[in-house]
């Protein structure tokens, strides 16, 4: 990929999750397949594209996107994790444990991959480890607040 080339792929990228976040799918579509017709292993337009997928429910094409932004850039985070919540949504719960770790294993603070594996551990009636992950985000949501603009107006022994 030339420098101008991944100039535009990144331009694109921000363009189509800025329409999938208005839920403008289908120019977030459009943007996303028309960055794969010329650059087909983009993690980025994959993910996007799989994202817009998801939405419409072609889950298996969704997941075969994510599954190829991830052979492209293996620490990508999100991917990991969307292709948890979307194994979990089609009930293919081993393979969303193996998503969620994977997830926690790149960040292990990433706050939907500990709510999406605690769920999971609910559903299978494993509370212990559940109510850990929760414990966990806890900790880490106060830990991330001190400093920035939720401490604010707290008094100093509350942090």
């Amino acid at each position: 990929m030339t420098a101008g080339e991944s100039a535009d792929s990144n331009k694109a990228f921000s363009e189509a999750a800025r329409h999938l976040q208005e839920g403008n799918l289908g120019k977030a579509s459009e943007i996303a397949s028309g960055v794969l017709a010329v650059l087909p292993g983009d993690a980025d337009a994959n993910y996007i594209y799989a994202r817009c997928l998801i939405e419409t429910g072609d889950l298996e094409r969704a997941l075969a996107h994510l599954e190829k932004a991830i052979s492209t850039q293996s620490s990508f985070t999100e991917a990991h994790c969307a292709v948890g919540m979307l194994n979990q949504m089609i009930g293919r719960n081993d393979a969303a444990l193996a998503a969620f770790t994977k997830t926690l294993e790149l960040d292990p603070s990433h706050l939907q991959a500990n709510m999406s594996l605690g769920l999971l551990y609910c559903n299978w009636g494993k509370f212990p480890q559940a109510l850990a992950l929760v414990e966990k985000v806890i900790s880490t949501q106060q830990r991330s607040c001190r400093g920035s603009f939720c401490a604010r107006g707290v008094p100093a022994w509350r942090r």
